[in-house]
């Protein structure tokens, strides 16, 4: 990811109303993902497979975020004269 783009991910936007909602809603999911294998998985197995989701989520949202900035600034620069 653009360095720039990632501060500007990781010290501003990560606190935002929205993404910080947005990261509940996707705790929750990991977590209705995650389920059906607590059976079948241990204590720390099934903590590390959260955190593993957590992390490949937060990648994303940090990629989707990079991904939405460049798409704005090509938008504005085939708008503007």
């Amino acid at each position: 990811m653009n360095e720039i783009l990632r501060k500007i991910y990781d010290n501003i936007i990560c606190y935002e109303k929205e993404t910080v909602e947005a990261g509940w809603r996707i705790d929750c999911e990991i977590k209705k993902l995650a389920h059906p294998y607590r059976e079948k998985l241990g204590e720390d197995q099934m903590d590390g497979l959260e955190s593993l989701l957590s992390q490949i989520s937060l990648i994303s949202q940090r990629e989707g975020f990079e991904i939405g900035v460049r798409f704005a600034f090509k938008v504005l620069s085939e708008l503007l004269p």
